[in-house]
């Protein structure tokens, strides 16, 4: 795990956050970190370096050095890479001990295979478990592992709207919608997930449209929209675009959950 690894290298008492080194070595050259919509001040952003979590609420992205960028691309030269910045980081650590790349290929698959394969109650346990050790860190690599995967099933494509946009730039047109809000239900497996566009995944939240058993849209009684071609109600009714492996649909209860807790018959 990342902790045992750092447990290996580190000869200071320095807690292993990884928010802390994503922002502060922004002055070695490496990467420009990006603000989000309203982040102005990032010289004075110190306190959110405390967890993964809240530096996620104020950075949207780092943009990578473009000499780095071409260095990552090359399983030899990323190698080296990674020796060049443990011997100067951590110069007196013993590397032989630490596997490369800080077993965080191994563990990116074994926690993908658990959002996808796992039964939820088995990987509620594990959160929980990680949730009262305050194990920030693992909580929001899970966290962004689900969003990826579950955009990534889906083609990332909207499950209503058909939506698929490709960009160069940093752009997401489609997101993971958690169908039973993760504070709830502590679950990042794939069956709690859809994929939205943004407007889409808000209505969503906000119980103005839900989901059926037999994957159709619905669309609540409880709201009034002007008339168009952008409404919600058009999409009563239509049937999801889902992934081809039927295991990684929705489940059933989790939409239940969700039609019970907005008031849908």
């Amino acid at each position: 795990s990342p902790r045992t690894n750092w447990s290996r290298l580190d000869t200071t008492r320095h807690d292993p956050l990884m928010a802390q080194p994503f922002f502060h070595m922004k002055t070695e050259g490496f990467w420009t970190l990006i603000p989000k919509e309203g982040t102005l001040d990032l010289e004075g952003m110190a306190q959110f370096t405390k967890s993964l979590v809240r530096l996620d609420a104020a950075i949207a992205y780092a943009q990578l050095n473009d000499d780095l960028f071409a260095l990552m691309q090359h399983a030899e030269s990323n190698l080296t890479l990674q020796h060049a910045l443990l011997h100067r980081y951590f110069p007196d650590a013993p590397l032989t001990e630490v596997p490369m790349p800080y077993g965080q290929l191994d563990m990116f698959t074994d926690l993908t295979r658990q959002i996808l394969y796992e039964n939820p109650a088995d990987y509620r346990k594990e959160m929980d478990a990680l949730l009262a050790a305050h194990d920030d860190e693992e909580v929001f690599l899970r966290g962004s592992l689900f969003k990826r995967e579950v955009t990534r099933v889906y083609d990332h494509r909207c499950a209503i709207t058909g939506m698929r946009i490709h960009a160069k730039a940093n752009i997401s047109m489609v997101e993971a919608c958690h169908i039973v809000p993760f504070a709830h239900s502590h679950d990042n497996t794939i069956g709690n997930g859809v994929a939205l566009t943004p407007t889409l995944h808000t209505a969503f939240d906000r119980g103005l449209i839900a989901l059926s058993n037999d994957y159709r849209v619905l669309v609540s009684d409880a709201f009034h929209e002007q008339a168009g071609e952008y409404g919600l109600r058009r999409f009563e009714g239509k049937e999801l675009m889902l992934p081809r492996n039927q295991d990684f649909w929705p489940m059933p209860k989790n939409l239940e959950w969700h039609r019970g807790r907005w008031g849908f018959n």
